[in-house]
Formats: C-alpha cells, structure tokens, sequence
C-alpha cells in the first residue's frame, strides 16, 4: 500500500533545508531574506504586511490608504 507521507529517513533532518549553523552566521553577516508580495489591485497586500510586520489588528487594516509604490520594510 502507498503512503502519500514521506518514508521516515534517520538521516534526513526536518529543517526544511536550513541548517543550525546558519543562523549564526546570518545574524554576523547582517542577511536579510527579500519577501516579494505580489497581486492583483485592492487584494490586501498592504494589508497583510501592515499585519504581519507592525503588528497592526487586522480590523485597522480597513482604513489602510491604498499604496502607489514599491515599498520596503526596514526593521533595526
């Protein structure tokens, strides 16, 4: 019988393709990964970025003024 989950494999790690070791050398090199948030006009782009990365209420996100350009998320 088949299984539509993957066969367990001891050697094969669930990181998804991330090693640990990545993350130190991350932080030391400054990476920041790019996130491209692509739709159609009035889908809830901006919306979904105010949400997601200001911590914004999703019922707030109603009154978002509508965006005319590329914008970029600066986090320090």
């Amino acid at each position: 019988m088949s299984s539509l989950l993957p066969e367990s494999n001891p050697t094969h790690s669930d990181s998804y393709g991330y090693e640990d070791s990545d993350d130190d050398r991350e932080s030391e090199s400054g990476y920041r990964p790019t996130i491209v948030i692509m739709g159609q006009k009035r889908s809830g782009k901006t919306s979904i970025r105010k949400v997601v990365f200001q911590k914004m209420s999703p019922n707030e996100t109603l009154f978002v003024e509508s965006t005319a350009r590329v914008t970029d998320e600066r986090k320090f």
